[in-house]
């Protein structure tokens, strides 16, 4: 055995080998990690292992180890065991060499020389192109990371992208990409995510955006639904899934990309829908004009109610553009949208592109009666008077309160101050009227007692007696609050009565008449002991006009030569005949005017083409009332029935200038005016006001408030000749005809 005398042993560290240096016996260095001892005293040569690797070798290995060298380079040298990072790598010299001459052949070009000694990634950023890639270089690219599997140098620009080298990839870490919202022309990555009206897609490939976002559907998937207030609906705007908006007082939320779409257009309601943009669509799947979708198969035209033919391509009021795959000469009833020809058929199911969010309310203000421009919504909500309303239907100014269009959502009290003639009252409207204050109960334009009221909606007058104090059964106006009763009477005389609308004059009655109860439960003045055809003569008598003497035993006349002269002139129902006679003029013309207004609205039995002589129907018309007026003074039907057999010319002749419809009508009318003139109220429409202008000058109306409702005389109306019902009251439908130089038509 060896034996070491250890105060013999020194050892001299000389750091890092170098050539040229002498070294000697026991000298230690340093050279690529390990350690050597020198064992042979030597000159260092110009390379290390040329002193190593000989026999005897001048050094001995005292300790093994590995140098870290950072990052490879280019034209270095490496020795065993050296250890540089490349790319995500770290990798061990096996063979010594001097590495590639530049960088861009790195260090594959020398990969035999060298061993993997540790597997790393090297994180580069974003995907850059024309960027050199090592194998393990780790990047971000769009919303995911990637590990470079295969050197290379990337593509050249972003629209190639790293999906150019896909295969030069692997997926490490799939994450999102939130680019705020969708914009065309931007290069778009896997799962980059996008906000879009109100809802987020996720990108399901690589693309670079077109011009619309529709356009690129295809390329993206819903990720997270969402919703986005959208302020009004507007007719130009593209709204998405998800969009809110406030149409009327309603919110609704759309339930598919579009645009052009009305709110609250129910599947098959085809009623409801506005035309906005007017153009005919050639297709196979039809559209209304406002772009909503309806499929119509072997439809070739369309005949409207009123009879006009439309043709293909043709524009009705269906809002429908039409097209045909068959001969133009066949036509399509569409007047319960359900057309169909040669099988074909007209589907009006509509898509629902909007949902209903929630109903709401939109107060607008007060309700404006410009029909040209005002367009209400469901929901919107109005004051008219007193009242507020909620509209139900779209519509262009529909007043309330037409239930057909409007709700009532409140009643209210407004306080308009002094009643006033030729004012337009709504419901709520409270007056003070006398002593009394009164609430509007109906709406209407106010009419005293001199009937000039005219307006565009009511011609020709205002609502009769709806003055307060004439209002007896409360149709227009209830009380609300009394003052002083007597406050509603007039004249000496006058009683006061509480009626349907609260205190009521009764106007004086004439000479001789009693106070009783008439048909309606109200207070009226009548004549005592009165029998029709039954007059009375005493010498206590009065000589003077029925009725006030001669009815009644009271009350008789004088003379029994008075007496037939009132008979022969007429004692009975004078007050009705009073109002005909001083009415007479009134009824002819409104008689002619109304004949005139049915011609030039082509309304039957009438026709635009129908001629007649107005100046002879006029004529005849007064002749009847004469007739009229005579029976209902004289008793019997003599001279109506006379009046109506001049229609005849011949016997077995009736009507013969075949004009028999038009004058049954007009005559018919004329019984309608004569029975509003004897209720003293004016006809619902006047049409000498209604026909304008036409060089005659309008003939008024004549009112006596004194002479009362004379609507319940009595008459023997029921005359019938020639198989037809003629000229009458109260029960006779009218007649007429022509010819024998008495018809007018």
């Amino acid at each position: 055995m060896a034996e070491f005398k250890l105060g013999r042993l020194r050892f001299v560290w000389k750091n890092e080998w170098a050539s040229g240096t002498t070294y000697y016996q026991d000298d230690v260095v340093a050279f690529g990690g390990k350690i050597y001892i020198c064992v042979i005293g030597h000159v260092g040569s110009a390379d290390f292992f040329t002193d190593l690797d000989i026999v005897p070798p001048k050094w001995n290995l005292v300790s093994d180890g590995q140098t870290w060298k950072g990052d490879w380079l280019p034209q270095t040298r490496y020795v065993y065991d050296d250890i540089v990072r490349y790319g995500g790598r770290l990798y061990i010299c096996q063979t010594i060499h001097t590495s590639a001459e530049d960088s861009t052949t790195g260090l594959e070009a020398d990969i035999s020389n060298w061993q993997i000694f540790a597997e790393g990634l090297d994180w580069k950023g974003n995907w850059t192109p024309s960027f050199d890639y090592k194998v393990n270089d780790f990047v971000k690219y769009g919303g995911s990371s990637y590990v470079c599997t295969n050197a290379h140098i990337a593509a050249a620009t972003v629209d190639l992208g790293l999906e150019d080298d896909s295969d030069k990839w692997e997926l490490f870490n799939q994450g999102f990409d939130y680019k705020g919202q969708w914009s065309a022309s931007v290069r778009y990555k896997l799962n980059d995510v996008v906000k879009f009206g109100s809802t987020t897609y996720i990108a399901t490939a690589y693309h670079t955006s077109g011009a619309s976002f529709q356009g690129d559907i295809a390329n993206w998937t819903k990720f997270v639904e969402g919703v986005q207030y959208e302020n009004e609906w507007s007719y130009s705007r593209e709204y998405q899934a998800g969009d809110i908006v406030t149409y009327g007082g309603n919110q609704y939320i759309a339930t598919t990309n579009h645009s052009g779409l009305k709110p609250g257009v129910a599947a098959g309601d085809i009623t409801n829908v506005t035309v906005a943009d007017p153009a005919v669509v050639t297709s196979a799947n039809h559209q209304l004009l406002n772009g909503e979708q309806v499929t119509i198969t072997n439809v070739v035209g369309m005949t409207e109610l009123n009879g006009q033919t439309y043709y293909v391509g043709n524009v009705t009021d269906n809002t429908y553009a039409l097209y045909a795959d068959s001969a133009l000469s066949t036509t399509v009833d569409s007047s319960a949208y359900n057309a169909y020809t040669s099988g074909g058929v007209w589907d009006k199911a509509l898509p629902t592109d909007w949902n209903l969010l929630s109903e709401g309310l939109k107060f607008l203000g007060d309700w404006g009666d410009d029909s040209s421009s005002i367009y209400y919504r469901v929901g919107e909500v109005v004051r008219l008077g007193a009242y507020t309303y909620k509209a139900v239907k779209d519509h262009v100014n529909k007043q309330p309160p037409n239930t057909d269009y409007w709700t009532r959502l409140n009643a209210g009290i407004n306080w308009r101050g002094e009643w006033l003639d030729d004012q337009e009252y709504f419901l709520g409207d409270t007056i003070r009227y006398g002593d009394n204050s009164y609430i509007c109960v109906k709406g209407h334009i106010s009419e005293g007692d001199d009937f000039s009221t005219e307006t565009k909606t009511q011609p020709g007058g205002g609502a009769q007696n709806s003055r307060p104090d004439l209002d007896t059964s409360g149709t227009y106006w209830n009380i609300i609050a009394v003052g002083t009763e007597q406050s509603v009477l007039t004249t000496t005389g006058d009683l006061v009565y509480y009626s349907a609308n609260g205190p009521a004059r009764l106007p004086i009655g004439v000479n001789g008449q009693i106070l009783s109860v008439g048909s309606n439960g109200l207070p009226e003045w009548a004549t005592l002991g009165s029998a029709d055809d039954v007059y009375y003569v005493a010498e206590y008598g009065t000589d003077a006009p029925a009725p006030e003497y001669g009815k009644s035993i009271d009350r008789p006349w004088k003379t029994i030569r008075y007496a037939c002269q009132q008979v022969e002139l007429g004692a009975k129902a004078k007050n009705a005949a009073r109002l005909l006679e001083l009415n007479r003029r009134f009824i002819q013309r409104e008689i002619v005017e109304w004949t005139d207004n049915q011609i030039t609205n082509n309304t039957s039995p009438f026709t635009s083409s129908f001629e007649y002589n107005s100046a002879k129907c006029e004529r005849d018309m007064g002749l009847l009332i004469d007739a009229f007026i005579w029976d209902l003074k004289h008793g019997g039907n003599a001279r109506s029935r006379a009046a109506a057999l001049k229609y005849v010319n011949e016997p077995g002749q009736f009507y013969i200038l075949g004009q028999e419809a038009e004058t049954v009508a007009s005559i018919n009318y004329g019984l309608t005016v004569i029975e509003a003139v004897l209720k003293q109220q004016a006809p619902d429409v006047n049409y000498q006001v209604l026909n304008g202008d036409n060089s005659t000058a309008v003939v008024e109306q004549y009112f006596e408030s004194a002479l009362g409702n004379q609507a319940d005389v009595e008459y023997e109306s029921s005359i019938s000749g020639a198989g037809a019902t003629v000229i009458g009251y109260s029960g006779a439908s009218g007649g007429g005809g022509s010819e024998s130089g008495y018809g007018g038509y």
